[in-house]
């Protein structure tokens, strides 16, 4: 009786016992669980000539390399201030939607004088909260 005790027991203990299973946690998605400040990230490129002086373009976008999606950044408020610091936007916190964690290419076109002069992809993706750039230069200085 003693032995069939002790032999049940054993099959109780061991049944609840879970193989040491490693859990694969994909490096390009975010886990449910994730805290966000509420700043309002913007990653942008600096456009300068030459001589260090920053460059006011007349027109600006981005595009979405994958599905040509057309994304306008241009507001009147902000534009002046643009101009003279030379500091335009690529993507904000609000197209993260569009970008994958581990990186999604975006095109930014700078016009002046109705010419491209700017022409850059860039990999932008996010920290599961805001939006950063992964891959391209965000100094650029062009020639007049």
């Amino acid at each position: 009786m003693k032995l069939l005790l002790k032999l049940l027991l054993l099959i109780v203990l061991t049944s609840n016992c879970k193989k040491n299973e490693k859990v694969i946690l994909d490096p390009c998605s975010c886990s449910e669980k994730v805290i966000c400040t509420e700043i309002y990230i913007s990653v942008a490129v600096v456009i300068k000539n030459q001589n260090g002086q920053p460059v006011a373009l007349d027109d600006y976008y981005t595009t979405r390399m994958a599905t040509g999606e057309k994304i306008n950044l241009k507001t009147a408020e902000s534009d002046s201030l643009r101009n003279i610091h030379g500091k335009y936007p690529i993507l904000t916190d609000g197209q993260k939607r569009l970008t994958e964690k581990c990186g999604t290419d975006f095109e930014f076109t700078g016009i002046k004088n109705g010419k491209e002069i700017i022409k850059k992809i860039y990999s932008i993706g996010h920290d599961c909260c805001h939006v950063k750039i992964l891959k391209g230069d965000t100094s650029i200085i062009i020639s007049d």
